[in-house]
């Protein structure tokens, strides 16, 4: 009974689990392996006469000098494997392996014995064609040499193929009707989907792929003409990488058509029966609009932005241009446009902005609602009407000058203030009391407010020259002076009105995050031109 529990106990260990180093681990590698359980087994039956049956061999790695050894410990020397038969301290001379005292080896695994002669090769199978394997369970058949193809095979489910047929290399048909071929007569692949009518080919005789659906929508990749090359069931088409342009696109009904990356433009547009056509990009200009008779360009040159030839600009946005604007016509900006008068010659209308970094240059008025700017000159021989603010970085009058308008010039600079200040002066006379009344426009007061006064007696002193009375019912009084004292005055009010009660001046603004670092005239600070804030900014 113990050799067998033994042996039960060393054939659980052979499955491989890890052990320290314990029962039954011959070389002491931490498991179990087939060939140590079966050394056990063998113990245990007593194949080894000179240990006892109920040995449970446990693995000490190499044999080492003066190392204590019990009996059932297996130790490795010189490439074998020993049991030791009776505990000892070992001792070289004494009692090391292969000392039969006290050691008594296992049995090693034999040479591989000869292989066995060659057997006769069977007989060759030979079949009358055409051949059909059936399996009668499911009904699956495939017959070799076949009339109409080298093989044939059908399931049971109805689904069938063939090789080497009289059309086609590889054929194969499911139940739904869904078809598909290899080496056609006409094609490389093609392949139908019997439920939509969808059909595609690789390898035609007239593009590398192709493919139409239901609705005779089509498409072809590699053609003769295109790369790639589409058509619907209306008869618009389409292509990529044509041998004149990168993209085509045309309208079969309406004959409109359009080229992306064309021999002479990056974009061509045209409506085929006005004759209405764009073009973009080519090396005289980026844009340029035509319609018979007509054209706008974008960038003619460097110093003009937009040139219309023989019409106007119009628009609903802003017009925003690095270079001039001119135009043969009027330039409308906006929808809700300024009333300006009929008998006038008016060049720019705009409700929106005008930027241009060249200049504006109209010989007729310019109506601008939202904003107008220019790095350049804004030149006019009309009006300038601005429903908005007009900022500037300075402000002169320029005129022919009077004593020399042949060979000169005049300017004067603008009167500048932080308030929206208006100012009043005049010449008054005093009385027979010394005193006077100026009376001043009926819409003074309603107009400003936060008055100051300065007078200046003319042709001798007032040392005792002063206001009476302050501005009431638009007028107010000067006393303190002789009869018949000149008197120069000024008075200056704040503007009131309900505009400008609105839109107060902001006298001093922090920049924005976008434009600190940044100047309006960088030239001014000794900094580079890459500092400078443009419209854009603003």
């Amino acid at each position: 009974m113990r050799n067998f529990i033994v042996a039960i106990a060393f054939i659980i260990l052979s499955t491989g689990t890890l052990y320290a180093g314990v029962i039954g681990d011959v070389n002491n590698d931490g498991k179990v392996d087939l060939a140590e359980a079966i050394y056990s087994l063998q113990v245990a039956a007593g194949v080894y006469p000179s240990i006892d049956s109920g040995c449970i061999l446990i693995g000490k790695g190499a044999w080492i000098e003066n190392t204590d050894y019990a009996e059932c410990d297996v130790i490795e020397s010189g490439g074998l494997n020993y049991v030791c038969l009776q505990s000892h301290t070992s001792v070289t001379d004494i009692n090391a392996p292969p000392n039969q005292t006290y050691w008594t080896q296992l049995a090693l695994k034999g040479e591989r014995g000869y292989q066995g002669s060659k057997g006769e090769p069977g007989n060759p199978m030979e079949l009358e064609l055409p051949y059909t394997f059936t399996n009668q369970v499911v009904e699956n058949s495939v017959t070799l040499g076949d009339v109409s193809a080298g093989v044939y095979g059908k399931n049971a489910n109805s689904n069938e193929g063939s090789l080497g047929t009289a059309d086609v290399g590889v054929y194969g048909k499911n139940l739904n009707d869904n078809e598909g071929s290899l080496g056609t007569t006409d094609v490389g692949v093609y392949g139908k989907n019997a439920n939509s009518g969808n059909e595609g080919s690789l390898g035609t005789s007239n593009a590398g792929i192709y493919g139409k659906n239901q609705n005779n929508n089509e498409g072809f990749l590699g053609t003769a003409n295109a790369g790639v090359y589409g058509k619907n069931a209306n008869n618009n088409e389409g292509s990529l990488g044509t041998t004149d342009a990168g993209v085509f696109a045309k309208n079969d009904l309406s004959g409109n058509w359009a080229k992306l990356g064309a021999d002479t433009w990056a974009l061509q547009a045209k409506h085929d029966i006005s004759g209405n056509q764009i073009l973009a990009g080519t090396g005289d200009y980026p844009l340029k609009a035509e319609r018979p008779g007509q054209s706008v360009i974008l960038g003619q040159s460097d110093d003009i932005a937009i040139q219309a030839n023989n019409g106007s600009i119009n628009t609903s946005q802003n017009i925003n241009a690095e270079g001039n604007i001119t135009a043969g016509g009027v330039i409308t900006v906006g929808n809700n446009l300024p009333e300006v008068p009929t008998d006038r010659d008016v060049d720019i209308v705009a409700e929106g902005s005008i930027i241009t970094k060249g200049g504006i240059k109209a010989f007729g008025d310019i109506y601008a609602v939202d904003f107008m700017g220019t790095d350049g000159h804004l030149w006019t021989k009309g009006d300038i009407k601005c429903g908005g603010k007009l900022e500037k970085s300075a402000g002169t009058f320029k005129i022919d000058h009077p004593l020399d308008p042949k060979n000169k010039y005049l300017f004067h600079s603008f009167v500048e203030s932080p308030d929206m200040k208006n100012i009043y002066d005049g010449i008054s006379v005093l009385d027979e009391s010394g005193e006077a009344w100026v009376d001043l426009p009926e819409w003074f007061e309603a107009l400003n407010c936060n008055f100051r006064y300065q007078l200046t007696a003319v042709g001798g002193p007032a040392p005792n020259l002063h206001i009476a009375q302050k501005i009431t019912d638009n007028r107010f009084k000067i006393a303190g002076g002789i009869h018949g004292l000149e008197v120069s005055w000024q008075v200056t009010g704040i503007r009131n009105d309900a505009y400008a009660k609105m839109n107060r001046i902001e006298v001093e603004v922090e920049k924005t995050e976008h434009e600190r670092g940044q100047y309006l005239h960088p030239e001014a600070y000794e900094y580079l031109n890459n500092s400078e804030i443009t419209d854009n900014d603003l």
